[in-house]
């Protein structure tokens, strides 16, 4: 390919329409039907159909031959929440096949004579619409938007009833087909002249800091006439606006028409978009039509300049060389299904970007705004993909529907800063006409985005003649010691830089305490010029039916965090492997008398042909001593310089003042501009508290054998922050002292246990001062049926999940929820037949519930009592604030994060000033932010909200403190 320069500016798609002010839709008919209310829609042009859908299970395939969507007398006996999938019911939670939803809504006659859409941001997968009877749209991708005029379909002053057919037989490798209508659904109101789309590419020029701008408005006339329009493209850099770009044009009736505008922005206004620094810029197109604006447009962007040159097998974003770390992401889990909320999508990218992760081809399948938004403003370069993967009669050339496919997916997510190529294909290479299908269809994509990369991802690349050859950048996928593969791959194909798009070993286990050699499988990677890169396969277990699923709770385990993002030991395996420093040592911790805390930290830069190796800008060390309530009794930071891969080591002193006489341990962490915490050491001053037990039992698997074969001892307890891990000690019958594996997660097990033996067993509480032994009584293995492992609770509206074990022979499972603890006697009962996770509903929001499980099977325990409180509709829990620590002209406030978190508020004030000032945190799961001011105040105070989809959080109670002193909570 010779030298592959990519020369972008990109740009996120923000909301292109205005939305109510206040709630706009009225429930009707039992919470299915809504109606605008008449007030709500002046200089909006926007209607949320989202809420609850009438929905029926079409196993048969009859509901379109009976024209359902054009019948008022066909039932439909159930209601659904939308956006969402069926599967995440437990009466649905394994229906393949086409389903059915219908709503009603009220349009005022005052809209009549405008231009209305109805649009769906993606609906799992074939599906089709009606409108009051009349057939709409039809779409066979579920993973991205369509939208149809509907304007002389709908009945104006009366009500209006919208029908979906979908069906989820379509089925993407090993993942699951989640059905349903997955995305927001929404009614877009505009004049008869609108603007329908903004493409922005660039050219950036390094050596004068300069940027070219290509603006491609697309505007729509659905008039019967001409239209004689102007306008103007403003550009905004962080609310500031720099330039104005007046135009003007006509278009033709019932057309649409492009514009194209060239701006060059100088050195001062050029702020590049990179991993650690995503600068993003806004665009707003407004059209105007005899004086009166009709219509606007706005969207966020970036700069960058991507270079990949074959030659030296480099590539490089905004002129630096980059050898980056990534993962595929499985877009989807078991309590949200592939609907991702806000919540989800930032919890995920969040982890992510705290592993460090530059890039990656995240997906087999294109995702949603929402999702790409946030890559953009975190940092993470993709590849993404349009779903054609393994053995399959779609790899044939110049096929239509993967162009088709290839069209939309680049045309929706072309002004995304984060995509950096697009994917034909994965895994394809079995295929009889897999050269004709990848040549053709790059062939294809290439002239619809000449700003980017054009790949596809191959699995049979150590051959001589593979479609590797029409990528620019070599995708590849391998597992197992991967180093030796990529030799082989390169000798045959010397002039394609490659990148492990997948590697990895093997499945894992769901048990949180699964680990792997990480460290040497990244260790066969590196020092090999021709590869520059690598993205594990997964970050996440993901739901799955595929032949050779380890689990027996259809959750496929290769993640390194589970389906509900709870961490794996591979998680801190991983991010060992990986951190941005060759080696971090942190020696000589104490706490010497007069309380002072000092200790040598020694920094040692990545080698330049290490995995991962990247330039480190504005990187800094925070220290912190916390106390026993998990308080700042002593912290402090330091920002590092430069560092470039190769640099010499770096040796740092930390020293500070304690003003806590119960220190327990010392943190010391490595954060990126972004405030995220990409490694960090922990050394503790004192031995581990003892362990409190919540449970020990010993229990066998009933799976076809006896009770003499299959037992185990569970021992269940809580952890404490004054121990870094765990594990069982113990003897059998009297024998040898033995020990099970460490673990850092709430419970430990000893397997390979038989019926009738007594164990004597102890649970030791570890740190790197010394353990703390918990004495439990002695156990006799015993043949009471191993009972539900409870792994995760997640409050839902109006319900709950429960996330537990399951064992091969698992056919039915019981749920009783009581009010009062301990007390079942009135408890409401669910059955259900999921595997790994159930759903609770009917329940309260906001109130308090306790909740307990069994198998179905004769003998079986209950599981220990767990309290739940249904969250639909409330505000989030305050965080809580550590401290802060201030220095001269900025301050560092540490927190613990909140789950299902959207973001937070903070503000603060200088000094003796009347006047919050306010900063927004856009991250959910950071737990340290530094916020900048001028000045160097004696005093700050400052107080943090959380935020989620319900709203915002009461305040934290606000601290103060004095220079550089870490602060407290009053």
């Amino acid at each position: 390919m010779g030298k592959f320069l990519s020369s972008i500016l990109l740009l996120w798609i923000g909301c292109q329409t205005t939305v109510f002010s206040k709630d706009h839709l009225v429930n009707r008919s039992a919470g299915t039907g809504q109606q605008v209310e008449e007030g709500s829609l002046t200089g909006v042009n926007e209607i949320s159909l989202n809420g609850k859908w009438l929905f029926k299970t079409d196993p048969a395939n009859e509901g379109e031959k009976q024209e359902w969507f054009a019948s008022d007398q066909v039932k439909f006996p159930d209601v659904l929440t939308v956006p969402g999938n069926w599967n995440t019911r437990n009466e649905y939670a394994n229906y393949t096949g086409k389903a059915w939803y219908k709503k009603t809504i009220d349009i005022p006659a005052r809209l009549k004579g405008q231009l209305i859409r109805l649009h769906f941001e993606g609906v799992s997968t074939d599906v089709k619409v009606w409108v009051n009877g009349k057939f709409v749209i039809a779409n066979d991708l579920g993973y991205l938007d369509f939208e149809q005029d509907v304007s002389g379909l709908l009945k104006y002053g009366e009500s209006n009833t919208i029908t979906v057919s979908a069906d989820n037989g379509f089925k993407v490798g090993a993942l699951w087909n989640w059905g349903g209508i997955r995305r927001p659904v929404k009614l877009l109101i505009n004049n008869s002249v609108y603007i329908k789309q903004n493409h922005i590419s660039s050219v950036v020029d390094l050596t004068k800091k300069t940027a070219r701008i290509d603006f491609a408005v697309g505007i729509f006339n659905t008039e019967k006439s001409s239209q004689k329009l102007q306008g103007s493209v403003l550009i905004y850099q962080q609310k500031k606006l720099i330039s104005t770009i007046p135009f003007q044009t006509s278009v033709d009736a019932n057309s649409m028409q492009m514009v194209n505008l060239k701006k060059q922005l100088n050195a001062p206004n050029v702020k590049l978009w990179s991993l650690d620094n995503p600068q993003l810029y806004t665009c707003k197109v407004i059209l105007v039509n005899n004086k009166v604006t009709i219509d606007e447009h706005e969207d966020r962007f970036g700069l960058r300049k991507i270079e990949l040159d074959n030659v030296k097998y480099q590539l490089k974003l905004n002129g630096e060389v980059i050898r980056p770390i990534g993962f595929n992401l499985v877009p989807d889990d078991r309590t949200n299904g592939n609907a991702l909320p806000l919540w989800r999508v930032k919890e995920d990218i969040d982890l992510m970007k705290s592993l460090g992760a530059g890039i990656a081809r995240l997906s087999h399948v294109p995702y949603h705004k929402e999702l790409l938004d946030y890559l953009d403003e975190k940092g993470i370069l993709i590849v993404e993909e349009i779903p054609v993967w393994g053995e399959t009669d779609l790899v044939k050339k110049d096929n239509a529907v993967t162009n088709s496919w290839l069209k939309r997916m680049i045309n929706d997510h072309f002004n995304h800063a984060c995509i950096m190529g697009w994917s034909v294909g994965n895994e394809i290479g079995r295929n009889a006409d897999v050269m004709d299908y990848v040549e053709t269809s790059i062939k294809y994509s290439r002239p619809l985005d000449t700003t980017r990369m054009h790949v596809m991802v191959s699995h049979t690349a150590a051959r001589e003649k593979d479609p590797l050859q029409f990528s620019d950048l070599g995708f590849i996928n391998w597992y197992g010691i991967s180093g030796s593969y990529a030799d082989k791959v390169h000798g045959f194909h010397p002039k394609s830089t490659l990148f492990f798009s997948e590697f990895g070993y093997n499945q894992l286990n769901e048990d949180l305490s699964t680990d792997f050699a990480i460290k040497t499988l990244m260790e066969s990677i590196s020092q090999k010029p021709y590869l520059i890169g690598a993205s594990l396969w997964t970050f996440n277990d993901y739901r799955s039916d595929y032949s050779g699923t380890k689990e027996f709770s259809q959750n496929r385990p290769w993640g390194i965090v589970d389906v509900f993002r709870q961490k794996k030991n591979a998680f801190y395996s991983f991010r060992k492997a990986t951190m941005p420093f060759a080696e971090i040592t942190l020696s000589n911790a104490s706490l010497h008398a007069g309380n002072q805390f000092t200790a040598n930290l020694l920094l040692k830069p990545r080698g330049v042909l290490e995995i991962p190796a990247y330039p480190l800008h504005q990187y800094s060390v925070v220290w912190k001593v916390l106390n026993d309530h998990n308080g700042l009794s002593a912290a402090g930071s330091k920002e590092l310089r430069d560092i470039a891969p190769g640099d010499a080591a770096i040796e740092i002193l930390l020293n500070g003042k304690v003003t806590s006489q119960n220190s327990l341990k010392a943190i010391v962490s490595i954060i990126s501009p972004l405030n995220y915490t990409l490694y960090d050491t922990t050394v503790y001053f004192r031995k581990p508290q003892a362990a409190k037990v919540i449970s020990a039992y010993a229990a066998w698997y009933p799976s076809g054998g006896t009770a003499d074969k299959n037992c185990l001892i569970k021992v269940l307890y809580e952890k404490n922050n004054s121990a870094a891990s765990y594990k069982l000690r113990y003897t059998i019958d009297g024998g040898a002292e033995r020990e099970t594996p460490v673990s850092t997660t709430n419970n430990v097990s000893i397997n390979g246990l038989t019926r009738g033996q007594l164990v004597k067993v102890s649970l030791v509480s570890m740190n790197n001062v010394g353990e703390t032994i918990t004495s439990l009584p002695p156990i006799e293995v015993s043949e009471a049926v191993l009972r539900p492992f409870i792994q995760y609770t997640e409050p839902a509206d109006g319900g709950f999940f429960i996330g537990f074990s399951t064992l091969k022979d698992d056919d039915k499972f019981t749920v009783q929820v009581t009010e009062i603890p301990g007390n079942y006697t009135n408890a409401k009962e669910v059955t259900a037949t999921t595997k790994g996770v159930i759903h609770v509903d009917g329940l309260t929001n906001g109130k308090q519930y306790h909740y307990r499980m069994k198998r179905g099977l004769q003998n079986d325990s209950w599981s220990a009592e767990i309290a739940v409180m249904p969250d639909g509709g409330i505000k989030p829990a305050k965080p809580v604030i550590q401290g802060v620590i201030l220095n001269d002209s900025d301050a560092i406030i540490c927190f613990e994060p909140v789950k299902k978190a959207t973001g937070y508020q903070l503000q603060y004030k200088l000094g003796l000033e009347k006047n919050w000032r306010t900063e927004w945190i856009t991250a959910s799961q950071i737990d340290q932010y530094l916020f900048k001011f001028k000045g160097n105040p004696e005093i700050l105070q400052v107080r943090l909200a959380t935020l989620n989809q319900y709203g915002q959080s009461d305040y934290t109670v606000y601290a103060r403190g004095q220079l550089n002193k870490p602060f407290f909570i009053h």
